[in-house]
């Protein structure tokens, strides 16, 4: 079994809490962030995550710029699978042309990530792990 790891970003600190405390109780590591730039820091630091998922709207350095970034990184430190969670209509074409794996409407199901999660990527291979926050 894989050690799964998930970088979700939203400028809602508390869903990114939330989401990302449910998937550790799951056994993923999971890392957040509440601004683009900072999750693409993280991403071309070497950070590799299983699976990004971002809001589009996050202000001046946006999910769809995060995704493009994403898409420049080197194979090895590309995240597996890329999901959007968006709470705008107008952000379910976005996230189709950014060839997002996954798309959420808000709000979202925890239960329903996690078994596309599984689906996609296999089950975690360790206990949960505390979360950490970037802001």
């Amino acid at each position: 079994m894989r050690d799964l790891s998930i970088l979700i970003c939203d400028d809602e600190a508390e869903l990114v809490e939330e989401l990302a405390e449910f998937l550790a109780a799951s056994g993923w590591r999971t890392h957040g962030c509440l601004a683009g730039a900072n999750a693409e820091r993280l991403l071309r630091d070497g950070l590799a995550p299983s699976c990004l998922m971002t809001d589009l709207r996050l202000g001046e350095f946006d999910g769809e710029a995060l995704i493009r970034a994403v898409r420049r990184l080197p194979a090895a430190l590309r995240p597996r699978v890329i999901a959007v969670m968006t709470g705008h209509v107008a952000d379910q074409l976005r996230a189709a042309d950014l060839g997002a794996d996954l798309l959420y409407v808000k709000p979202i199901d925890p239960f329903a990530i996690a078994g596309d999660l599984h689906r996609l990527l296999g089950s975690a291979a360790e206990p949960a792990v505390s979360e950490r926050r970037h802001d």
